[in-house]
């Protein structure tokens, strides 16, 4: 006997309709930080891990593209929270079926490099 969750379109809607969201961002949202940012922000962990160059310029490739998609916010009060910048600064929020945005809804993950993880 399986103790699966019922799922289904319908059911699905539901769920994320039940989602309590942070407010959205308000006006215009940080640039997202350059490559030579991210390496400067991430040497100590590389060091950390002793990873090898090839593994050092995927985790780059990696928190480029989660730049450009997210801006997630490291100090203040919002610690944690993390907006969406395709759409303008919907505030995200991760469930146990995804990531989801208060404007957008369902979003595609972004997988890290399995070393990562």
């Amino acid at each position: 006997m399986s103790c699966e969750r019922p799922s289904g379109p319908i059911i699905d809607m539901w769920r994320h309709s039940k989602i309590k969201f942070p407010p959205n961002w308000e006006g215009e949202l940080p640039p997202p930080l350059s490559r030579d940012e991210l390496r400067i922000q991430l040497t100590p962990g590389f060091q950390q891990r002793n990873l090898s160059g090839d593994q050092i310029e995927e985790t780059l490739d990696f928190f480029e593209r989660y730049e450009a998609k997210y801006y997630e916010v490291t100090e203040g009060e919002q610690t944690g929270v993390t907006y969406h910048r395709p759409c303008g600064g919907g505030s995200t929020i991760q469930e146990e079926t995804g990531i989801f945005c208060a404007k957008c809804l369902k979003l595609s993950n972004l997988i890290p490099p399995k070393f990562m993880r």
